[in-house]
């Protein structure tokens, strides 16, 4: 096990809480957690590899369980992950998306089915 200049394992640091105490903190890929006890003692190494394995864990994508299917929020996710999307310059990627965040704020949650008319009630209407 690899000790860094701080004298704890990796991916480990020193943080003081609000209230001045020193308390070790994980933090690895988007997953941090404060882990308690003595550094390198039995206990400590348990939960930084419960830790190590939380980061496993994790690798699902984010927010993923809270996007239901068939919902503009889904529409939303997939277009960000559109090819068209990313080949699009990072300024107007920007844009984009701060627009369309603001129509995901509004209506994220309601279903894409039945937004459209079907196509054989919409010819109806240009025939005159």
């Amino acid at each position: 096990m690899l000790r860094t200049r701080s004298g704890l394992p990796r991916h480990c640091s020193w943080n003081a809480d609000r209230h001045g105490t020193r308390r070790v903190r994980f933090r690895k890929a988007g997953f941090t957690t404060y882990l308690t006890g003595i550094p390198w003692s039995e206990d400590f190494m348990r939960q930084y590899a419960a830790a190590l394995e939380g980061v496993k864990a994790q690798t699902m994508e984010i927010g993923a369980s809270r996007t239901k299917p068939g919902t503009i929020n889904t529409l939303c996710v997939f277009y960000y992950r559109s090819p068209d999307f990313r080949a699009l310059k990072p300024s107007t990627q920007v844009m984009r998306r701060n627009i369309i965040e603001h129509f995901r704020n509004a209506h994220g949650d309601k279903p894409v089915k039945g937004l459209w008319p079907r196509a054989s009630q919409t010819t109806d209407w240009w025939q005159g």
